[in-house]
């Protein structure tokens, strides 16, 4: 027979904005999405005990059907020329038949202070929520994880915008995100989940962080030319277990730590420049470059 994962989604959103007074301006809105994820197995089913007497229909794995919903709200208050505040709140709902939600309620806040005409100050800080994470996308998988609770962190970041002069902007950012609840699922996991019906034996949860800065120089549009240069610093990890392997390749002991995430890329560069013709014709270029952890089978195999 074949076998066969599909899914659809839906999904549809709202915002409504407002300025209430001349120093203060007031956001809410709200999304929503369906997804119906299938695994489906076609072909003939021959039980134990089965009889040529007996029906043979195709067999198809019920559905998972989830639901994902939320509401923010956000105001911008500007209490002088030099400050902007920006408080917020969103709150989800996500919901996996049958019977299983999961509330999420998270607070943000962002500041920013222009300290002269050519430099500004920012930070930010929030909670954030999400679904369990697949390292390798597969439909159906990243819905039906949802059994396994959310993923939790913080976010804190701060830093400047400085125009140099006319026709360059520089910008640099530190950020730090502590994970209080990280569920990451690579293949082996994913596996081992079908093979055990969806029950992995044991809560997959761990905890982690991640740090780092970004550096920016753009060049905005004028005189026909555009283009920036930007440089990433990250350190991304989790706690895990994992085996010490001796020299004659026997696992020597089982023991616990933190160790790089899968995606981390400690090293990130990109830079894109274009110019505009005065015949309508724009010329662009993008460059990219990255370094990342070592493959160690959490996402081929």
């Amino acid at each position: 027979g074949e076998y066969g994962l599909s899914q659809v989604s839906v999904a549809a959103r709202a915002g409504w904005r407002r300025a209430l007074t001349s120093s203060l301006d007031l956001a809410v809105g709200g999304d929503v999405e369906h997804r119906r994820s299938a695994t489906t197995l076609t072909g003939t089913a021959r039980p134990p005990g089965w009889r040529p007497s007996d029906d043979a229909d195709p067999l198809k794995r019920p559905s998972a059907l989830a639901t994902f919903s939320g509401a923010y709200a956000s105001a911008t208050w500007r209490p002088s020329d030099t400050w902007v505040v920006t408080p917020g709140l969103r709150v989800d709902a996500y919901h996996l038949v049958p019977g299983m939600t999961f509330t999420a309620v998270e607070p943000r806040l962002s500041v920013r202070h222009t300290l002269t005409d050519t430099l500004t100050l920012k930070g930010g800080a929030g909670l954030f929520h999400q679904p369990p994470t697949v390292l390798v996308h597969v439909p159906a998988i990243d819905t039906a994880s949802l059994r396994y609770g959310l993923q939790s962190g913080a976010q804190f970041d701060v830093g400047a915008e400085w125009k140099a002069f006319e026709g360059l902007e520089l910008s640099a950012d530190v950020f730090f995100n502590p994970l209080s609840r990280a569920v990451e699922f690579d293949l082996v996991d994913v596996a081992e989940n079908r093979r055990r019906r969806g029950n992995l034996g044991e809560d997959p949860a761990t905890t982690g962080y991640a740090y780092g800065f970004d550096l920016m120089a753009r060049h905005p549009l004028g005189r026909h030319w555009f283009g920036w240069v930007s440089y990433s610093f990250l350190q991304s990890k989790r706690k895990a277990r994992f085996a010490r392997i001796g020299d004659d390749n026997r696992v020597m002991e089982t023991v616990e730590g933190t160790l790089p995430f899968a995606f981390e890329q400690a090293h990130t560069l990109n830079a894109a420049l274009s110019y505009k013709f005065g015949n309508n014709w724009t010329v662009g270029t993008v460059v990219h470059f990255n370094t990342g952890r070592p493959e160690t089978g959490q996402i081929t195999s």
